[in-house]
């Protein structure tokens, strides 16, 4: 209970001690009227208490509905900052994808024409090639006649020298015996 209250109760049991003694008619008069103030008295503590709790707690309530309202107005400004952000985001985003694409298009296409080129250079230098190679191979077979015909005519000329050696070496000893025949009829 109260302090106050406590106090009271003992005034109230201290004067009715003094006056006990002039009498106790008053007394227990008003001894009863002190359990009747008492009990008036916490059924007002009650009853304040209640009133008190009641404020407090329609303060809590109108605190919690005022939180939750902060809340949700902080939660509904973060979605439209949100989605204002997003929206630039999103525009620019839109507008580099946009231009990546555009920009791969046209890597693709300079990447076909640059192999397209590259192509055309490497066949045209095949085609070199071949031409040099077919050109190569003719100008080797007229050499390899060239040359086979000069060894075949150094060859010829020996054979020829060898011959006409032969001839002459048949002759000579044809002559030779021919000599050694008449010095042998000679006497020799």
């Amino acid at each position: 209970m109260n302090a106050a209250y406590t106090f009271f109760q003992c005034r109230v049991h201290l004067n009715c001690n003094k006056t006990q003694e002039d009498s106790t008619s008053a007394c227990n008069l008003g001894h009863a009227q002190v359990v009747i103030f008492t009990h008036q008295r916490s059924v007002l503590d009650r009853v304040i208490r209640r009133i008190v709790f009641a404020e407090a707690a329609a303060a809590f309530v109108r605190w919690h509905e005022q939180t939750v309202l902060v809340k949700r107005q902080a939660e509904m400004l973060a979605r439209v900052l949100y989605r204002m952000t997003r929206a630039t985001v999103a525009r620019g985003f839109d507008r580099w994808y946009s231009q990546a694409k555009t920009f791969l298009n046209q890597r693709r296409v300079l990447e076909k024409v640059l192999l397209r080129m590259h192509n055309a250079k490497v066949a045209a230098a095949l085609d070199r090639w071949k031409d040099q190679a077919k050109t190569f191979l003719n100008q080797r077979r007229v050499l390899e006649k060239i040359l086979l015909r000069m060894h075949n005519a150094k060859v010829a000329a020996g054979l020829d020298r060898w011959k006409d050696n032969v001839k002459e070496l048949i002759e000579m000893r044809f002559k030779g015996s021919k000599v050694l025949l008449r010095w042998l009829k000679m006497g020799m």
